[in-house]
């Protein structure tokens, strides 16, 4: 069965446009099991059969840490801190195709999702027991930063707790991805109306301006080493505040990610990857976190049926998707 994306249309653009096709060849299954990696940071032989299934997963709580690499956590993070920890590989190296494949049409009457990115939203809504999207709360979103911030996911997650007692608790916070909430230098944000942006001063560039930090990096605008450090210290900066959240949450939680960055590494072709783009099986973008802190007894979890739904209009998820970065999507 061959992808939906293989219209007739779209294979002619690609046999026109060398890059298009290179970057299909690298997302393709086989072709990354075929490729040895031989120096380069870049199809590795990660395939989905690779990948953890989430809800096949041993857990009471999920807390998904949103673009976060295992290098990046492993070098910021003492991870002896936690009862387990090892990396795992993500199903996806993007959220939309990462939050339908793991939960479109599971119903999961025994799961309540808390949600602080929109991209969930627009996916797999109507899949849990409850949905509580803390994005589309206005006083939720950071305004210098121009995302939702820790605290006000973190508070959701603790009512649902108490409302929920028998039921799993997935808990999506936005960072370590982008906007960087410690480094205004690095945040940008010329895809709104205003087109205006915060942080380094790009001048009249002859190019469209960035729409991301990735899209800066790779513009040359900005050096790996200091997007590595805010990449870093946003981390830090989710980080302080899930280890508040945990002892709140009873049971066995795991700390993990959707998917990770790519900061300019090389691909087998040759290519640089800058940033997420879906369905690409790197180190950098699928291998991920897994880290296991226990906190009392285990819950007793019980399936009371699937009553959840989203409350946007997709327009307005586009709207906030795309102040993440997520412009092509």
């Amino acid at each position: 069965m061959l992808p939906d994306r293989y219209t007739v249309s779209n294979i002619k653009r690609a046999l026109n446009n060398p890059r298009l096709l290179i970057e299909e060849l690298e997302r393709l299954p086989f072709t990354a099991h075929a490729m040895v990696q031989s120096g380069y940071a870049s199809l590795n032989g990660y395939g989905e059969g690779d990948a953890v299934r989430l809800v096949e997963e041993d857990w009471d709580n999920l807390i998904v840490i949103d673009a976060c690499r295992a290098d990046l956590f492993e070098e910021t993070m003492d991870t002896s801190r936690y009862d387990e920890y090892r990396r795992v590989v993500s199903i996806d190296s993007n959220t939309t195709p990462w939050s339908i494949k793991n939960f479109n049409g599971k119903e999961l009457g025994d799961t309540v999702f808390v949600t602080g990115n929109p991209a969930t939203s627009k996916t797999v809504p109507n899949d849990f027991h409850d949905f509580i999207e803390v994005w589309a709360d206005p006083d939720a979103h950071d305004a210098n930063s121009y995302t939702v911030p820790p605290d006000p996911v973190c508070d959701a997650t603790r009512t649902a707790v108490e409302d929920y007692p028998d039921k799993r608790i997935v808990v999506h916070l936005v960072q370590p991805h982008a906007p960087f909430v410690p480094r205004p230098d690095l945040v940008y944000r010329t895809y709104w109306s205003e087109a205006d942006r915060v942080g380094v001063d790009v001048g009249e560039p002859d190019t469209e301006p960035p729409n991301n930090v990735w899209e800066a990096l790779e513009m040359g605008m900005v050096d790996r080493d200091d997007v590595w450090e805010g990449y870093r210290e946003n981390l830090e900066y989710v980080m302080e505040h899930v280890h508040e959240l945990l002892p709140d949450l009873p049971g066995k939680t795991v700390v993990t990610s959707d998917h990770g960055n790519m900061l300019g590494e090389r691909t087998v072709s040759g290519r640089r990857v800058y940033g997420h783009p879906g369905g690409m099986r790197t180190r950098g973008l699928v291998e991920v976190p897994w880290a296991v802190v226990q906190h009392g007894d285990r819950k007793s979890i019980r399936d009371d049926g699937v009553h959840s739904e989203g409350s946007m209009e997709s327009e307005i998820i586009d709207q906030r998707l795309a102040a993440l970065g997520y412009v092509d999507e």
